[in-house]
């Protein structure tokens, strides 16, 4: 049944006595909770950016905090080099696949660059071809251009590396004469030859009397004309430094007795005689 109203029961009870403060106080304490979430959000974001940070500081001040060791790789090259039945050209390709890892460690990386470095010139030398092989005489010489690149990308120092006298005494030992004739004009230029050393003499004239005399067996320009005047350059030292030779037989051979019809050396050659100083003074 429904509740009925006595006498002196209020059908309308008084509702609770509004309050400012308590309105003020319910209202602060909105605020302070709302501060209060805010407060661990930006904790929660500095918490964040501030382990952001410190990787970033570690990996800049502590290169390659975590890295790959290289030793292994190292101990399998020189396997890999010093074996009969396979050598630098199945080590090469090692060195290149480890040196492309980003995680290598910083002295094994150095390491193994040196290794390039060895394996870079021993290609060069591996395999000897014919003299008369044009082919194989240009690609050293294209070879050896990417080399020295690689060398500066590498940041090896030059005086660190085989001198340029040992590079061209090592391609001439496998008939590339173009390369050793490459070779010992830059060293000419560096001021690197001793122009007075009778070895150092004979060693410019016999890599542009062989590379003259191979050029010129072939008739097709611009090899034939080439060989030429590698040969005219030889016969101009054999002069000049009094040193005996077969340049002039060759271009004898090739010309005929008359000296006189005889094309110049023109600038085929930074090592041409005019530019060396005179052995005899």
């Amino acid at each position: 049944m429904p509740r009925e109203t006595r006498i002196g029961d209020d059908p309308f009870p008084e509702e609770p006595e509004w309050n400012l403060n308590n309105v003020a106080d319910e209202v602060v304490s909105k605020h302070e909770r709302k501060r209060t979430r805010i407060r661990r959000v930006i904790a929660g974001v500095a918490g964040i950016a501030g382990a952001v940070g410190l990787a970033y500081a570690v990996s800049y001040f502590i290169p390659n905090p975590i890295c790959e060791k290289g030793k292994g790789v190292i101990a399998q090259v020189r396997d890999y080099e010093n074996s009969p039945n396979l050598g630098y050209s199945f080590a090469e390709p090692i060195v290149e696949y480890a040196l492309s890892n980003p995680k290598l460690c910083n002295d094994d990386r150095q390491q193994l660059q040196r290794e390039a470095a060895i394996l870079g010139l021993e290609l060069i030398y591996e395999h000897k071809y014919p003299p008369n092989d044009f082919y194989p005489q240009e690609k050293a010489v294209k070879q050896y251009a990417e080399w020295k690149e690689r060398m500066k990308q590498f940041k090896i120092p030059p005086e660190s590396l085989p001198s340029h006298w040992i590079i061209a005494k090592r391609a001439y030992d496998v008939d590339k004469f173009l390369l050793a004739k490459v070779v010992l004009e830059e060293a000419g230029s560096n001021g690197e030859l001793n122009h007075l050393d009778i070895l150092n003499i004979y060693f410019v004239y016999s890599t542009l009397r062989n590379l003259g005399y191979w050029y010129t067996q072939e008739t097709r320009e611009p090899y034939y004309t080439q060989g030429l005047q590698n040969l005219l350059a030889a016969n101009e030292m054999t002069k000049r430094y009094g040193i005996g030779g077969e340049a002039n037989q060759d271009l004898v051979h090739l010309l005929g007795n008359d000296k006189q019809k005889w094309p110049g050396t023109g600038n085929e050659s930074l090592l041409l005689p005019g530019s060396l100083p005179d052995a005899r003074r």
